[in-house]
């Protein structure tokens, strides 16, 4: 996110920027952050140079495409209807009817500099949610080895809505400047009432869990001596657990 979005918000800010000390602050963030994100990504490469990184299939598979957008999770109490028409798992990202009409005021009320800079951000993590059914995506994918372990690209609409929400923000707030003082507090409960109806969701389901006996030969398994147990059928090197099609036939 801030590859795209600091130099947007420096372009965006530039006849107001003080440049000397603004690249000083963002390179002390830069090294900081390599610091603290070093011990956790060094064991992530190691392991993606040992097993690969994803396969083509795979992350298509949990790319967004445009109908990915007009899809919520079937669980919403006003839009789940449309869970299984334009979605599936991973790929349900409508943001709300209410939140993007507030973004679009947003737009067009906020000042200029602003709205571009969230309306950028917000283009650019879409696109990086089209994963290999976009261009950028696909262009890292083939040419820079560290992308190349994302499996749900279309997680990068969390960017997105991000951005969303804040030109819903300045959406709002114009409506509510265009108020009178009198209606002030009724616009904002009834915006906070509409977003909060629109995004009401049905519980999840939970079932109580029967106690379970391990099966005998785990307990035959517990007294054995110490040794290498094989557990199949075994799944594909290159794939997650479950993928295991080949194994399955090599047992059969």
């Amino acid at each position: 996110r801030s590859v795209v979005f600091v130099p947007i918000l420096l372009i965006g800010h530039a006849r107001r920027v003080t440049w000397r000390p603004s690249l000083a602050a963002l390179t002390i963030a830069a090294v900081v952050a390599l610091v603290l994100v070093a011990p956790l990504a060094w064991p992530y490469l190691t392991a993606a140079r040992t097993v690969g990184g994803r396969t083509t299939e795979e992350v298509t598979r949990y790319s967004a495409t445009l109908t990915s957008y007009l899809s919520s999770p079937e669980l919403s109490r006003v839009w789940g209807w449309t869970a299984n028409r334009w979605g599936s798992p991973e790929l349900r990202l409508f943001p709300g009817l209410l939140a993007f009409a507030l973004a679009m005021v947003g737009l067009v009320a906020a000042p200029r500099a602003r709205a571009v800079l969230y309306l950028l951000t917000l283009i650019a993590a879409v696109e990086l949610s089209f994963g290999l059914n976009g261009v950028v995506y696909r262009a890292l994918f083939t040419h820079v080895d560290a992308v190349q372990g994302f499996r749900a690209t279309a997680r990068f609409a969390v960017i997105g809505s991000a951005a969303l929400a804040v030109l819903a923000a300045f959406g709002s707030a114009y409506l509510m400047e265009r108020a009178s003082r009198r209606l002030q507090p009724t616009l904002a409960a009834g915006l906070l009432l509409a977003l909060a109806a629109e995004g009401w969701n049905r519980p999840v389901a939970l079932t109580d869990a029967e106690p379970v006996e391990p099966p005998p030969v785990y307990q035959v398994l517990a007294k054995a001596a110490p040794g290498t147990i094989l557990e199949l059928p075994l799944p594909e090197p290159d794939e997650l657990p479950g993928q295991d099609r080949k194994s399955t036939r090599l047992n059969s």
